[in-house]
């Protein structure tokens, strides 16, 4: 009886010492290849799949760029990445939103911050240059030649964008400067042309669609040209009737039956005297500098022959004198209606 219970006392420690060591192989082996896994987690030593992706193994990251993966520094409760990462998988390889031959800026990041430098490209801030405008007081524009515009004033406008402050304003005439924003025209004769300088000091440095502060692009200082406002002088054509011929000064401003508007050429086109009364004349006039008519029609014919051209200074509303092509009917007329056609 002694014999057996001995028998059966070291079968039982044979069997638990078995169970033992038979548990802690498990769990070896459990830790080693079933967290552990190569083939799930895609870890650094895999050589047959696409190395693109994040792994990580025990308390070490990695971060794939498609041929090759790079460790992780830090803990499991603060990694970071300690280099920066180039796509390099071949053409058409994408982490994220980076494309292949592209530097993934991972150096010093967190591993979680991983989602949010995959989906996000930190690019240079749009700096806005400063830009100057201007405009004068009477407005700019056309005015009959030899108006008396006054005092003009000028005033400085415009954007300083991303530039630090305007500091100086500096008006141009004709391409000369001025002492000031002011200047007096008491006879439009000719265009005169105005635009300004405005000078601008360094502006401050901006950040970029991530949150950093990026010089790239920063304004320095220096100055922004308006674009140009003109004063511009024009003369008028008239026509009418008149008693005499060729009319006097005054009937040309008076246009009787007729009009006038501005000079954009010595031709009108088509137009109508009406004459009222007897015994008028019927003129066309037009600054000299033009040239000559080609033709005049009356009611469609051609009669240019039908009237004289004289040359005399027309003296306009505002008290300047023009040389002037003054065409006058040889004929005279009474109460009618005559459509008028003149061609350059």
């Amino acid at each position: 009886m002694m014999r057996v219970i001995f028998l059966l006392l070291l079968s039982s420690i044979a069997f638990q010492s078995n169970s033992q060591t038979w548990n802690n192989y498990l769990q070896k082996r459990f830790k080693s290849y079933g967290i552990w896994a190569d083939s799930i987690l895609l870890v650094p030593n895999d050589t047959s799949l696409n190395k693109t992706g994040f792994a990580i193994i025990g308390t070490t990251a990695y971060i794939g760029n498609g041929t090759k993966w790079s460790q992780v520094s830090g803990g499991t409760s603060n990694l970071r990445f300690t280099s920066n990462v180039v796509v390099n998988g071949g053409t058409g390889t994408k982490v994220g939103i980076w494309n292949e031959g592209e530097t993934i800026p991972l150096a010093g990041k967190l591993y979680d911050s991983l989602p949010y430098i995959l989906a996000t490209k930190c690019n240079h801030p749009s700096y806005v240059t400063p830009t100057a405008s201007i405009t004068a007081s009477p407005a700019n524009g056309s005015y009959e030649r030899g108006t008396n515009l006054g005092t003009i004033t000028l005033t400085a406008g415009g954007s300083i964008g991303n530039g630090g402050a305007y500091t100086t304003n500096t008006f141009y005439q004709n391409a000369s400067p001025l002492g000031g924003n002011t200047t007096t025209v008491s006879s439009l004769t000719s265009t005169q042309t105005f635009y300004v300088n405005r000078a601008y000091t360094q502006g401050a440095i901006i950040n970029d669609n991530c949150g950093n502060p990026d010089a790239t692009g920063r304004i320095n200082a220096g100055s922004a040209n308006s674009s140009s406002i003109s004063f511009t002088a024009f003369d008028k054509r008239y026509w009418g009737y008149s008693t005499s011929s060729p009319p006097s000064n005054s009937e040309v401003l008076a246009v009787a039956g007729g009009s006038t508007d501005n000079t954009v050429s010595k031709g009108k086109g088509a137009f109508v005297i009406t004459v009222t009364g007897t015994n008028k004349y019927v003129f066309y006039t037009y600054p000299a500098s033009y040239g000559d008519l080609s033709s005049i029609t009356i009611s469609g014919l051609e009669s240019i022959g039908a009237f004289t051209k004289t040359v005399g200074n027309v003296t306009n509303a505002q008290g300047f004198a023009v040389s002037y092509n003054i065409y006058t009917s040889n004929n005279q007329f009474t109460n009618t209606t005559i459509s008028f056609n003149s061609v350059n």
